[in-house]
């Protein structure tokens, strides 16, 4: 949800203590607003988090996804993200969830965070230094600013995963 200055994520990740431990860790330095346990069952366990609406906030919380997903990926077995029949789909303005590996992968599909975040683990997995790009990508009705996340890998090519799993 949106509120004036802050915005709450959903973020789905595995449902052990380790993962929430390691995300609660990472996000410590971003000095989020709040964050909740909101759900959970036997696979996933969804927290709620209040970060400021600010662009470092942001890429930063993207950042911690994709350290999440790198464990995630170190943990369990995985097929490529190209090679595993998910699809991006876009999510609704103000109702974010952040998926890690697990929830993507059960899921079948994600936006642009959720993919530019494992895409940058697998790469990390592998031995390449990518990391989370941002850009802006348009405005809202009401003047907020929407961002969109893709991967910056070491050349300084940008790879896309949006784009490449359906992103018109």
């Amino acid at each position: 949800s949106v509120t004036r200055g802050s915005l709450t994520i959903a973020v789905d990740l595995p449902a052990v203590e380790e993962a929430e431990r390691l995300l609660r860790a990472c996000l410590l330095p971003l000095r989020p607003l709040g964050i909740a346990v909101t759900g959970s069952d036997a696979l996933l366990r969804r927290l709620a988090v209040t970060v400021r609406q600010e662009p470092k906030t942001y890429l930063g919380f993207v950042e911690c996804l994709s350290r999440l997903d790198e464990w995630s990926l170190r943990k369990w077995s995985f097929p490529p993200l190209y090679q595993s029949g998910i699809v991006y789909e876009a999510e609704t303005y103000g109702a974010e969830v952040w998926q890690t590996t697990p929830a993507l992968y059960l899921r079948g599909r994600g936006d642009c965070e959720d993919l530019a975040a494992h895409r940058v683990a697998e790469h990390r997995v592998g031995g390449e230094r990518a990391r989370v790009n941002m850009v802006l990508s348009g405005r809202t009705s009401f003047g907020g600013r929407l961002f969109h996340f893709n991967v910056l890998l070491p050349s300084g090519r940008i790879e896309d995963p949006s784009r490449v799993l359906g992103m018109e």
